[in-house]
């Protein structure tokens, strides 16, 4: 959608200057063009400017994207320096949190953004990372950014002011401060949020929907030597601050976007003043020889001696086989990485200077190297311009298979960041392929896992290692949506192979991961589980390592071991370590795609061992079984490997009697968990005899956990007494038995201000079984902590499971109403007395929301979280919608956290009924 757009009070639009203070219509005349996708309704209102109409950019109505072209007032010409200034109203978002932002930019007359009026302009792909407030990939961008958690194509955004030259960063100015006042130098916005306005169902057009708000002044410069100034609310956010941008002809366009908590973002008094370049007739030099640095089969590196001009400034225009490369560059190199391998291209390159003349142009021929065979590291083919998010488009295309745009190279079958399913790993609007051969280590039945953003399939030819054919093959599992976890086997999930799939140790067989991304983030990963492993599909890790084999480019690396795995002698049942330190060289950089640029494989007597990928492998506990077995470690980056020499691991007899390293108690009071020196066996270790507890506590129970540690139930215990345990008869792996070992026990004390906070990582997923359904929940957390309040870790990690759990005790008898505040989801639980056993469901976040952010009940509707314990009171509680709890009684609480993506919080909080 785009509409004709005119300002009052437009002066001298040919000399450069131009000013918009928006005081009648603006709605007819075709100066401005109006462009997004519709949601705002209003772009200009007549009343509520500074003084006058505004220009509405955003109001707070969800899901509007805006973008508003402003014309050249320079006819065209070179434009050396200018100036912007406006005044900005902004803030009373709908909820706690603002998003998006918006830009403004100065963009070059070549931008996509204006590539096709006003078709272009509506594309959000057109902008930086596929986002509005993202701003031109060309010129100078100024982006207000009111929600980090993007990423921008040079790295991830902030929540402040971001100024960007020609695509890259080169200022992140944090304003952590929300809905600050217009004189609040730290917060992006000019007013408080009015949250009753929104509480009662406030029009987001209404003049109401922004009277916390006042204005508050921008000014940009950009002075004829690309030193660059930015003010802000009277402060100096970026003084003077050099930059690489080059004088070209261009254009001012604004963008902006809400995404469900949204904000206004208004304008008035916009002026733009430029300087043209002055008047040259004299061509710069001619560039010095083009040096090829690198030339491998996927990269090109380029430089060359400076050119020389009258006006002291000169950019250079780069080209290959005739098609320009990017823009003007201000550096003196270059790195091609849209090279295909074995192939022979011309580069060219001319100076220009200010006034856009152009030297003489310097050429070199360059051929690409081969590709290799690699093992671990694959090589991913993007295909560009393909629209839709369905792998039949990708497949159906006529440059599929044989003629890729690009190619990446990817450490295994992952790629991008699936882990928070944020970011622009490749773009928009292309398919990916990655094909190679898969050799198991193991005979045995197998099942493939697949999950990506967008859709994807992964294809096997389950009788060797030829490629599969997609177009007359069907795949073994489909990720048909966007953005799943690892699906488990059985049910309709197509993510998973419908039935396992018999595999041969040391057989190679061919695979083809096909990816089609449409917009927004993007990645892809394959995972496999052997039938046996009782590994939750949620947990799996993509698969990665010397299985897989592909091709890779040799040009330019190395590996050398510096530091060997040295031979190890300990005793049995001890644990053992090898370490290796190596240097590697690799003129690929793969940490944008998520990914490590080094590959690590350790072998056991020449057996790869499955999931030893990192410098140092460690064995918990060796065994009599181990002596003399032979280690060794594979390291290789992109096309290259060494493996190291072997080293020996001598297990002598294990002689020493197991002790007691650690006893813990639990808020049960009824349990303590010993952790042994080493590894002990049944029946010894879950004999509950073989404990004894001083004080008259006594042990009914003793079950192993793991190897090395056993949980006994023992009698109730009381708070803060310290216990010494003896222990007799429990045997280690050879037998030895412990002797008299002794260790304390110091019982859980109940403490005032104090909560329990656990956490079960690598956990995929937002929704609460996710956590619950993991064998490992609830007796075994990867971390557990002590709070001071009844709140967890905020914007800490993704895809992680936690457990906030305390006494609860009233001050006073009464009625209570308690409240949860979570990203993502969340349940509150509460018990009639002391114990879980009782627990009842009072509370849930069934999606996300700021942290702190207690949602009345008024607001149970399908676009606010149900965060109130009245909202199950009926049915959990006799006393329907207020819990009635006794003064001094101890009840327990648990608020069950599940984390996905971007930021996390999980708080609980209470009130009387009456307050």
């Amino acid at each position: 959608m785009a509409t004709a757009l005119t300002a009052a009070a437009i002066t001298n639009l040919t000399a450069g200057t131009a000013t918009y203070d928006f005081s009648t219509d603006p709605t007819t005349g075709g100066v401005l063009q109006i462009g997004g996708n519709g949601a705002n309704t209003a772009p200009w209102l007549p009343t509520g400017g500074n003084p006058g109409g505004f220009l509405a950019l955003t109001y707070a109505v969800g899901g509007s994207f805006s973008s508003v072209v402003f014309p050249d007032i320079d006819g065209g010409k070179i434009v050396s320096a200018f100036t912007f200034e406006t005044d900005l109203r902004i803030g009373n978002s709908s909820t706690d949190r603002p998003a998006d932002g918006f830009s403004i930019s100065f963009a070059r007359s070549t931008d996509p953004i204006f590539g096709s009026l006003p078709d272009s302009q509506n594309d959000m792909n057109n902008w930086a990372g596929g986002v509005a407030e993202g701003g031109s990939t060309t010129g100078i961008a100024i982006d207000f950014d009111t929600w980090s958690g993007n990423t921008l194509p040079d790295g991830p955004d902030i929540e402040g002011i971001i100024v960007r030259v020609d695509n890259k960063t080169v200022l992140l100015y944090g304003m952590p401060t929300r809905h600050g006042s217009v004189t609040d130098a730290t917060s992006l916005q000019t007013g408080a949020r009015d949250a009753d306005y929104w509480a009662n169902g406030g029009d987001p057009l209404a003049p109401d929907a922004w009277k916390t708000l006042s204005w508050a002044h921008l000014k940009v410069e950009v002075d004829a030597s690309a030193k660059l100034t930015v003010t802000y609310k009277g402060v100096v956010v970026l003084d003077h601050y050099q930059t690489a941008y080059f004088p070209g002809p261009g254009r001012l366009v604004l963008a902006g976007r809400c995404g469900g908590s949204n904000e206004n973002t208004h304008f008035d008094n916009i002026s733009l003043s430029t300087t043209a370049a002055a008047a040259d007739t004299q061509p710069p030099t001619a560039p010095g020889k083009i040096n090829v640095a690198l030339a491998g089969a996927r990269r090109v590196d380029l430089n060359w001696a400076p050119a020389t001009d009258n006006s002291g400034r000169v950019a250079y225009q780069l080209s290959r086989d005739g098609t320009k490369l990017g823009g003007l560059l201000t550096t003196t190199n270059y790195t091609d990485l849209d090279v295909a391998p074995g192939k022979t291209y011309s580069y060219s390159i001319i100076a220009s200077d200010v006034s856009q003349n152009v030297s003489p142009a310097v050429t070199a021929s360059v051929t690409t190297a081969t590709e290799v065979s690699d093992i671990g590291f694959l090589l991913l083919q993007i295909y560009d311009n393909i629209s839709g998010t369905s792998v039949d488009g990708l497949v159906s295309d006529a440059s599929f298979p044989n003629s890729p745009t690009r190619g990446r190279y990817v450490n295994g079958l992952t790629f991008g960041d699936g882990a928070t399913a944020f970011g622009d790993t490749f773009g928009d609007n292309y398919g990916s392929r990655i094909a190679g051969t898969i050799t198991p280590t193991e005979t045995a039945q197998y099942d493939f896992f697949i999950r990506s953003d967008d859709a994807s399939s992964f294809f096997l030819n389950v009788t060797g290692a030829t490629l599969p054919d997609p177009a007359a093959d069907s795949p073994i599992a489909q990720e048909t949506g966007c953005c799943n976890a690892f699906q488990e086997t059985g049910g309709t999930a197509t993510q998973t192979t419908a039935a396992p799939i018999q595999l041969t140790a040391g057989k190679a067989y061919g695979f083809v991961y096909l990816q089609k991304e449409g917009g927004g983030g993007d990645w892809g990963q394959v995972a496999w589980r052997k039938v046996g492993d009782t590994t939750p599909a949620a947990q799996l890790k993509p698969i990665q390592g010397v299985v897989l084999a592909g091709t890779a480019d040799a040009t330019g690396a190395s590996v050398t071991i510096t530091s060997a795995p040295a031979s190890v002698t300990v005793p049995a049942n001890e644990p053992a370590q090898f370490n290796v330190i190596a240097t590697t060289v690799s003129p690929y950089d793969l940490s944008h795609y998520n990914a490590s640029g080094v590959l690590y494989q350790w072998y056991k007597n020449g057996t790869a061992i499955a999931g030893a990928n990192g410098a140092s492998y460690k064995i918990a506990a060796t065994s009599t079984a181990d002596n003399g077995a032979k280690y060794k470690v594979l390291v290789a980056v992109p096309g290259v490997s060494t493996t190291s020499a072997e080293a020996t691991l001598t297990v002598t007899p294990d002689t020493k009697k197991p002790t007691v390293f650690l006893v813990n108690g639990d808020d049960s009071l009824s349990s303590a968990t010993v952790t042994f020196s080493e590894a002990v066996t049944a029946p010894s270790a879950t004999t509950a005899a073989n404990y004894t507890f001083s004080g008259g506590l006594t042990v009914s129970a003793a079950t192993q956990v793991n190897p090395r540690t056993v949980k006994l139930t023992t009698s109730k215990q009381t708070e803060g007494t310290a216990y010494t345990l003896t222990v007799n008869g429990v045997q280690d792996t050879a037998g030895n038995a412990a002797s008299a070992a002794t260790g304390t026990l110091t019982a859980w004390a109940f403490t005032l201000g104090k909560a329990k906070y656990e956490v079960w990582s690598g956990v995929s997923g937002t929704d609460i079984p996710s956590l619950t359904s993991l064998a490992t929940y609830p007796n075994s957390p990867d971390i557990v902590e002590i709070r001071s309040a009844l709140e967890g870790r905020q914007n800490w990690a993704d895809n992680y499971g936690a457990r906030l759990s305390a006494f609860v005790v009233p001050p006073a008898d009464g009625d209570y109403v308690f409240f949860i505040s979570s990203d993502d989801n969340s349940e509150l639980w509460l018990s009639t007395d002391s114990t879980p056993a009782n627990k009842k469901l009072i509370a849930k976040e069934p999606q996300w929301n700021n942290p702190d952010q207690w949602v009345a009940p008024d607001r149970r509707d399908a676009t606010n979280p149900e965060n109130r314990s009245d909202k199950f009171a009926d049915t959990q509680w006799p006393t329907g919608n207020k819990i009635t709890l006794k003064k001094g009684t101890r009840y327990n609480l648990e608020a069950l956290l599940k984390e996905g993506g971007g930021g996390d919080n999980v708080g609980v909080t209470a009130k009387a009924a009456s307050a």
